[in-house]
């Protein structure tokens, strides 16, 4: 396909100040305006595996949660999978993902499905702490490193996801007043060594 390619990124404060000067048009547009331009702020993470020498980059929004982390989840076109060994599993699960043709519209509606890879990434802040590594359906290969860490805790979709494949979900941000999890919201860091 001929078809463009523009690095947004390099724009996204420019044309976020432009929204506001677009009278007239409805919020919802604008707010799509918004999400399209994809502007977040946050921090690359690097997480050493067990196994391998390489390591695993995740882009979090969310850096302060980062001792809620219970797993780790890459897309199907991840490079470290170049690594594993040919498993059926691993191959089965890589072609049905890269075939469900998943984007940010039709991702909230669909089912989460991960599979563990047999391998760990050594927390980055407690060497003592091993985190299972998933390939996992909800990992958009186009976004960031194509990897995240899951705080089940203080997410929803990790929370879906670490609730059906049986992971541990450690809460990290206390709830000024009662809350159930999954919490999104402002609270006091707990459970996270020094930082809290």
């Amino acid at each position: 396909l001929s078809q463009w390619f523009l690095k947004i990124t390099d724009f996204a404060e420019d044309l976020l100040i432009s929204l506001d000067e677009l009278k007239g048009w409805p919020k919802h547009v604008k707010f799509m305006q918004e999400k399209w331009i994809g502007k977040s702020e946050g921090a690359s993470i690097k997480f050493k595996l067990d196994r391998f020498s390489e390591d695993i980059e995740v882009y979090s929004t969310r850096p302060d949660t980062i001792f809620g982390a219970s797993f780790i989840a890459i897309s199907f076109l991840h490079p470290i999978l170049t690594l594993l060994p040919n498993d059926q599993k691993v191959l089965s699960a890589i072609q049905k993902f890269s075939s469900q043709n998943l984007n940010e519209e039709n991702l909230q509606t669909t089912e989460k499905e991960g599979l563990y890879l047999g391998i760990d990434a050594i927390h980055p802040l407690d060497d003592g702490r091993k985190i299972p590594v998933y390939l996992a359906n909800f990992i958009l290969p186009e976004h960031g490193s194509g990897a995240v860490f899951g705080c089940p805790a203080h997410d929803e979709r990790d929370y879906d996801f670490a609730k059906k494949y049986g992971i541990e979900i450690i809460q990290v941000v206390k709830p000024h007043e009662e809350h159930h999890l999954p919490f999104m919201d402002e609270g006091t860091l707990i459970n996270s060594s020094h930082f809290n």
